[in-house]
């Protein structure tokens, strides 16, 4: 698979070195619990090619954040672990928590009431730029702006359609700070090209916790199977061919 990305300031060599911090933060997706870890199979990958290199993957995934999250947590979370690279991957929880009840079950789950979706594409661009000034301010690393993942396999539906303009919104701050950008979301989309699943299953907080517990006793690939699903097993959380696509993004971004 080919990676998508821009690098918008002069490459180093190989971005993954000896002794490197490598933080990932970002949602459910990065947090690797509801489903299957990008972050295990990217270590695995990079343990395969490089099985002497020192290095460290930081996981700051938190389930249920979006970008307003983020922000209440960065110094805690990033600055104070002086990481070397940061990946950032976050927006689709942005979409989805505008729903009332999503939002009402996830705060009563998880006792967190920072959780909440921006209002719209501006308070979301505001958050995120907060985001990225923060952190160049206390850090001098290497920061690295994700797109998103997706939001039901149907790629037309409207969750998918609002993903768009947040997309939109990444890439151009990418480019307006000069940092790299990774297009995790265009790579579903490659993948998903012509797929059309027998039911638009959409991450839903009851039916989220619900499969949770089934994942204690059937794999998140199995689960997707048997709903008709090629990258997910409830339209957003990762199985194994998900995840490994994000995984292989990020390794050919780190040594190319």
């Amino acid at each position: 698979m080919t990676t998508t990305f821009s690098t918008n300031h002069k490459p180093a060599r190989m971005k993954l070195r000896d002794s490197a911090k490598i933080l990932f933060l970002g949602d459910s997706l990065t947090h690797g619990v509801f489903g299957e870890s990008y972050i295990e199979i990217l270590d695995n990958m990079i343990k395969k090619r490089f099985p002497d290199l020192e290095y460290r993957l930081i996981n700051k995934g938190r389930s249920g954040d979006t970008v307003y999250s983020l922000l209440r947590r960065v110094e805690r979370d990033v600055i104070s672990l002086n990481p070397h690279i940061v990946f950032i991957l976050i927006g689709a929880n942005d979409v989805l928590l505008k729903n009332a009840e999503n939002l009402e079950i996830l705060q009563e789950r998880s006792g967190l009431k920072d959780q909440i979706p921006a209002e719209d594409i501006g308070e979301f661009k505001s958050h995120y730029r907060k985001l990225i000034n923060h952190i160049k301010r206390f850090l001098k690393t290497r920061l690295v702006l994700c797109s998103t993942g997706i939001i039901g396999e149907d790629l037309k539906n409207r969750y998918n359609r609002q993903l768009v303009h947040i997309n939109i919104a990444i890439r151009k701050m990418a480019l307006d700070y000069r940092l790299d950008f990774i297009d995790i979301n265009a790579a579903f989309y490659r993948e998903l090209q012509g797929f059309k699943p027998y039911e638009d299953y959409i991450p839903r907080m009851p039916d989220i916790y619900e499969d949770l517990e089934k994942l204690k006793s059937k794999s998140a690939d199995k689960l997707s199977q048997e709903r008709g699903l090629k990258v997910t097993y409830d339209g957003g959380h990762l199985n194994s061919r998900g995840a490994d696509i994000i995984a292989t993004q990020l390794y050919e971004y780190l040594t190319n």
